[in-house]
């Protein structure tokens, strides 16, 4: 009952990462649901008598040891603007686990069996929780400008699939979006972008330093000649202050009603 359950919240916070997080969430939730079907693997060879107490615990310590070296190392990438706290609290909470796995190996007479699932238990239970919150849209405007800006992405990769197997094949091509409408869209987040910077007095190389990206990342974005992914422009419109229907605004009903703003 109680793995089902973390199960469950694992998949509901990849769910979360995978609609409304960066690669590093996505990547975060991956490794603790990982985590998560592994232990129910490790229990069910405890179970089987393969698997003593002390070998169980020792195993679960590697796994958590593991957990904490590459959430480390997420966090020793950051950002300016992306500082992935999430990580370093997980990664807390699972060298927390470390200290349970050792009390339980090193004094196994002295802590029950049933102490050192429960204290397992809770600090699972507190890591979830934090990924939760932190995984969280900060209102719904944002979750539904992320999930339109997703939805207008995928839509214009299915064109782009579906226009290349039509044209090898000869037939009538079909597609949502146009190349060309595809551009002007780009473009235009892309004027939109420059517009915000421009109205924070910053310069592309005060943004590349606070994403940890090139400057000519930025500048390719602003130009139109790079498509800025969902979640980076929610970074970026938290860094510079503004809604992220400054960005999108018009480009879910197409080029009909995406007018620029401000000058190109």
């Amino acid at each position: 009952m109680i793995s089902s359950f973390f199960i469950a919240s694992a998949l509901l916070i990849s769910l979360l990462a995978f609609l409304f997080g960066d690669p590093k969430k996505i990547f975060g939730a991956g490794l603790v649901l990982a985590s998560i079907l592994f232990s129910n693997i490790v229990i069910r060879l405890y179970k089987f008598v393969i698997l003593d107490e002390l070998h169980t615990a020792l195993v679960y310590l590697s796994v958590d040891a593991l957990i904490v070296m590459i959430l480390f190392s997420v966090f020793r990438h950051r950002s300016e603007v992306t500082t992935s706290r999430w990580a370093i609290i997980v990664a807390g909470l699972h060298l927390a686990m470390i200290g349970v796995h050792l009390l339980f190996v090193i004094k196994l007479t002295e802590i029950s069996l049933l102490s050192y699932v429960v204290s397992l238990n809770a600090l699972l239970s507190l890591a979830l929780a934090v990924l939760f919150i932190c995984f969280l849209p900060r209102n719904l405007d944002e979750a539904y400008s992320i999930i339109n800006v997703k939805l207008f992405y995928l839509k214009l990769d299915i064109s782009r699939i579906l226009k290349g197997r039509f044209r090898r094949q000869g037939v009538l091509r079909l597609a949502f979006v146009s190349t060309d409408e595809a551009k002007a869209i780009q473009k235009l987040i892309g004027r939109r972008l420059r517009l915000a910077r421009i109205q924070k007095h910053l310069t592309c190389s005060d943004v590349a330093k606070a994403m940890n990206v090139e400057q000519s990342t930025i500048s390719r974005i602003e130009n139109g000649e790079r498509r800025i992914n969902a979640a980076d422009l929610v970074v970026l419109s938290r860094y510079y202050g503004v809604d992220m229907q400054f960005f999108i605004g018009g480009i879910d009903s197409g080029m009909k009603t995406a007018k620029p703003i401000g000058p190109s």
